[in-house]
Parts: structure tokens; C-alpha cells; sequence
């Protein structure tokens, strides 16, 4: 039923309706109008070719036993699957909810004054220019470079950098030398890196005042967080050489130790004690000395009593850790275990 106008269902759809009653057509105009107004006003009701019925003299159709009526220039074709038109409210909820879920998926940027401002200092162009680009994909980066220490020195000058990473062997005289000249420029934090770091490097750069030391096969990630670990006020210093850290520091305090009880010797006595450290006996010193064998006895018991030792083998060790730190054997055995371990952190 349509408003009054009379129209009996068959099996497949709806009669044509009589619209010869002045009533009918009033109604058909009004709905014209209507149609015109709203443009296109479409349903989900049943398939439009089995159900439509027209309305001939309005140029309108009333599609599906609802009634709900579109311009028959705009009704859509037999197979045709458009849906029908959302309230303006809903669609405005969508588009709300769209929008805030489009929003929370964006990261939130960082502020300027929580990124860490990192220089780069190394001599090798391609290498320096592949980890500026790969430091400056972060969020949290800005990134600088310096080919050698006298740029480096300008950039800490200038109060740019918080963290400057090393190169171990950076032009004219290394790692070293740069941060002692940094030391009293500027409180820039420091992570020195190189090939295969010995115990004398790793030392050397952490007795420079540097906060960390990397071997440069180090992944991205690992790269990544010693650096955010040394912003944080951290140390950067793989597992594999923190123990190899402090046998080394271990060895370097024997060493000074052992320096320290040696200088109280004189230069004869040193002369003596070399040649026992050597293996020599009595005999043999009193001939490469030119002394006699008593005097060479003498020499042994003063040595023994200003080293503290009870033995000439004990004697021997004292020198051997003063003097020879490069054949000594904890420091040559340290040496093989920093890069033991190096080799062993990368292979796996």
C-alpha cells in the first residue's frame, strides 16, 4: 500500500498502480519533488527488476513493498550492487573514527631537547657516510661528522655533540690523543672503536676518559643502544670484554706496583737484576760486568731485600712485570683473550 493509492501484490512483485485519480496525482508530483531534493534515495530491499512498479505518469518508481521511491533516471541497473546511502551521522562517525585511528598509529615525534646529538669522527669517507645514514634513520639521532681532530675539536667547541664516536686510529695521532685533547675543551661523553682492540688499546682509550669502547663488526642494534646506554650516563662495553677489562686493569696494576718496588733499586743493581731476570748466574753477570762473583752476591742480597722477595726467581718476576709488559706472559695471554673473545662474539 502506497499513501492510498491502491495496488494488489501478485506472485512476482506489484501491480501497475491506477494513478487516474486526482489524488494519485498529487501525491506522484509531491514525490517528485521530493526525489529531486534528496537525488538519489536507494534501498537494500529485494532486487529492483523483480519488484519494481512504476509509476508511469510521475517519471517516478516505487522499488520493493516498502514503497521507498528514486527518479527513475537515477535507479540503478538490472545486476547493479550499490548500496544504499548511510545517514549523514553515521558517516560522520566514521570519519571521526577514522581519523583518530589514522592519528594513534603515527608515532609521536621526539622533542628536540630530549635527541641526542651525535658526531661521527672517522677517516674513512664511505664508512663514515654509511653510519651517519644509518644513525640519522632514528628518531632520537642528529647526526654530524668530522673527518679528523681538527675538526672534531671544532665541532666540541662549538657545544654540538653530546657523544662523539672515535675512530680508534682517527688522523694525525689516534683515539687517544683526541680525547686527551677533548678533556678540557668540552664534557662530551666518548665511545672510541677500531679493528680487533687489544688489551693496551682498551685500556689506553678507557684511561683517556672514554665511556665505552666498540669493536666495529658491531651490529646496527647493538650499535643503536650503546649509544642510547651512554646518553643515559652508561658505559658502552660488549660482555664479551668486561672480563677481559679487568684482567687487563689487573695486569696494569701489577705492573705499577712492580715499577714502583724497582725504582727503589740503583742503576748497578738494575743492571744485575736484568741480567738474573735473563737467566744468568753469578759467574756469567760477574763477567758481562766486569765485577767479581762477591760483588755480584752483594748485589743479589740488596736487590732481594729492597724488592721484598725471598728468591732471585721471585726477583726475576718483579722485573720481568716492570719492564716487559710486551713479553710478559698475563698480558700476552689478556691480549689473545680480547680477541678470543671478539672472535667468538661476532661468529656467533
Amino acid at each position: 500500500m502506497l499513501f492510498g493509492a491502491r495496488s494488489m501484490p501478485t506472485g512476482q512483485g506489484l501491480r501497475r498502480t491506477n494513478l487516474s485519480t486526482p489524488r494519485a496525482q498529487q501525491f506522484g508530483v509531491n514525490l517528485l519533488k521530493l526525489a529531486r531534493l534528496s537525488k538519489k534515495v536507494y534501498t537494500s530491499a529485494a532486487p529492483f527488476p523483480r519488484c519494481q512498479s512504476t509509476l508511469t505518469g510521475c517519471g517516478l518508481s516505487v522499488c520493493g513493498r516498502r514503497g521507498v521511491t528514486a527518479a527513475v533516471g537515477d535507479m540503478p541497473q538490472s545486476g547493479s550492487e550499490e548500496r544504499a546511502v548511510p545517514p549523514a551521522h553515521r558517516l560522520a562517525r566514521r570519519r571521526v573514527s577514522r581519523r583518530r585511528a589514522s592519528t594513534a598509529r603515527l608515532p609521536a615525534p621526539v622533542p628536540a631537547a630530549t635527541r641526542t646529538r651525535v658526531l661521527v669522527a672517522d677517516s674513512a669517507g664511505i664508512f663514515r657516510a654509511s653510519i651517519c645514514a644509518l644513525l640519522a634513520r632514528e628518531d632520537d639521532f642528529d647526526v654530524a661528522s668530522a673527518v679528523d681532530v681538527s675538526e672534531l675539536l671544532a665541532a666540541v667547541q662549538r657545544g654540538w655533540p653530546d657523544i662523539v664516536l672515535i675512530d680508534r686510529d682517527l688522523p694525525p695521532a689516534g683515539a687517544v690523543h683526541a680525547l686527551e685533547r677533548m678533556r678540557g675543551v668540552s664534557s662530551a661523553r666518548a665511545i672510541v672503536w677500531g679493528y680487533d682492540p687489544g688489551s693496551e688499546d682498551l685500556l689506553a682509550a678507557v684511561c683517556a676518559g672514554a665511556n665505552g669502547y666498540l669493536p666495529k663488526h658491531v651490529t646496527r642494534p647493538g650499535l643503536v643502544r650503546s649509544l642510547r646506554a651512554v646518553a643515559r650516563g652508561e658505559v658502552a662495553l660488549p660482555r664479551p670484554l668486561t672480563a677481559a677489562l679487568f684482567e687487563a686493569m689487573y695486569v696494569v696494576s701489577e705492573r705499577n706496583r712492580a715499577r714502583e718496588r724497582a725504582h727503589l733499586l740503583s742503576a748497578r743493581e738494575l743492571q744485575v737484576l736484568d741480567l738474573v731476570a735473563a737467566g744468568l748466574q753469578n759467574k756469567e753477570i760477574a763477567t758481562a760486568l766486569y765485577i767479581s762473583v762477591l760483588t755480584v752476591k752483594r748485589h743479589v742480597q740488596n736487590i732481594l731485600e729492597k724488592l721484598g722477595v725471598s728468591s732471585r726467581h721471585e726477583a726475576a718476576a718483579v722485573y720481568r712485570s716492570a719492564f716487559a709488559p710486551e713479553t710478559s706472559g698475563a698480558i700476552a695471554e689478556t691480549t689473545e683473550l680480547v680477541r678470543d673473545v671478539l672472535t667468538a662474539s661476532t661468529s656467533g
